[in-house]
């Protein structure tokens, strides 16, 4: 059988790209030092319904620190991550974070998954001055003005995102009194629906309080109910705000989108656009998700590398928007940790991080922290689902049609 010249050409490179990624794992594994000097800790959702989001952010993670260790480590001190699964559950992730602070002596914890779970985990180490670096939440909880000093974010905040979303949702003609609200009943719901309560109102709506809100319990896929109170509305929603997990996400817009053939579908970034769009089951572009991380498919130098770097040293983990998330956190927090003389204890941690101005990691814009200012990343972007091809249409505002 012949095959054309440029598969023939696609299969060589790929090979080639194998090749080498088992070869730095080999080199990598032969210098890295068995005695890790910066210890960091995570508790995240290894098992239960949120596992897709905390095995991508570990692995994301991960893949970065590997890639320090395999370079010589960060000022010759190799990075180690010890990672305690949660299971999505706040009481598991106080243990685990106690453990780590307590048993394993980390110097931070880092890229916790969830609200829930950040809301009993952040005061403790809070109170132990134990610095929580990136968690995976966009919740005000961990946004307070001042800054709460051991509390440092990378990520926009969920009123950023509602921000771009309800900004979307008007430019497409859709008045705020026709928003309804499809809510995980724990803290992650609660933060999104205040987010978006407090942009409707700085925008003038005075009647954000009155909106249909609808919730399901957390690690269940119970939508039915949510369904059948918007079947009820004396008129169908136009737009539906979802704050949820993927695959309640996906089950409640795979069952109501026929029913509702004229609104429009948006998520949060925590739900995961990957696994959601796959998860979907419908020939409808009516859903958009919001994201705090690039587009994988921008073609930028830090997205190469990323991918690259997941292939050579996790290529069996999870390559989405929120592994991608994890290694940019990775990649800042080390970068910040590089500045002279830093002291790889939990004080020298937190100073180091306060210190870091604006440092390019070629995210697109300079990232960095202060005494005033302990969330790195402002942006926010709004994709657009695409039958067969997932979240792949970055939208600015346009009417959706």
């Amino acid at each position: 059988m012949n095959f054309p010249r440029y598969l023939h050409l696609f299969l060589l490179c790929q090979v080639l790209l194998l090749s080498a990624a088992v070869q730095a794992r080999s080199e990598c594994t032969d210098t890295v030092k068995r005695q890790p000097e910066l210890k960091l800790g995570m508790s995240t959702a290894l098992s239960g319904p949120a596992q897709y989001i905390g095995q991508s952010m570990r692995d994301g993670m991960l893949a970065y620190f590997a890639k320090v260790n395999c370079a010589g480590g960060l000022h010759g001190h190799q990075v180690d991550m010890v990672v305690r699964d949660d299971g999505y559950q706040p009481d598991s992730a106080l243990k685990n974070v106690s453990r780590l602070v307590e048993e394993d002596n980390v110097v931070a914890v880092v890229g916790n998954a969830g609200t829930p779970t950040a809301k009993l985990a952040a005061p403790y180490l809070q109170q132990n001055e134990v610095v929580f670096f990136a968690p995976y939440t966009g919740a005000g909880i961990l946004r307070e003005t001042p800054p709460q000093s051991h509390i440092f974010n990378f990520r926009a905040s969920y009123e950023q995102e509602m921000q771009a979303i309800i900004e979307f949702i008007v430019k497409s003609g859709i008045k705020p009194g026709r928003i309804a609200f499809f809510l995980q009943d724990d803290a992650y719901g609660a933060a999104g629906l205040n987010a978006a309560t407090s942009v409707l109102k700085k925008k003038g709506y005075k009647r954000a309080d009155e909106l249909l809100v609808t919730r399901y319990p957390r690690n269940s896929l119970q939508v039915e109910d949510a369904i059948l109170q918007m079947l009820d509305m004396p008129k169908p929603p136009k737009a539906v705000i979802i704050v949820g997990a993927y695959a309640a996400s996906a089950k409640f817009i795979n069952y109501s989108h026929n029913l509702f053939p004229d609104t429009l579908y948006f998520n949060l970034s925590f739900t995961g656009a990957s696994a959601l769009g796959t998860s979907l089951d419908i020939a409808s572009n009516r859903v958009f998700v919001s994201q705090v991380v690039p587009y994988l498919g921008n073609g930028l130098a830090l997205s190469h590398d990323f991918r690259q770097d997941m292939a050579t040293f996790i290529p069996d983990g999870q390559v989405n928007e929120i592994s991608f998330e994890g290694y940019i956190a990775a990649r800042l927090l080390i970068e910040s940790l590089k500045v002279k003389n830093t002291e790889l204890t939990r004080e020298g941690v937190r100073d180091a991080l306060e210190q870091t101005r604006k440092i390019d990691i070629g995210f697109g814009v300079p990232l960095g922290f202060s005494a005033d200012s302990h969330q790195a990343s402002n942006k926010v972007w709004l994709l657009q689902y695409q039958q067969g091809m997932g979240f792949t249409k970055k939208v600015n505002g346009e009417n959706h049609e």
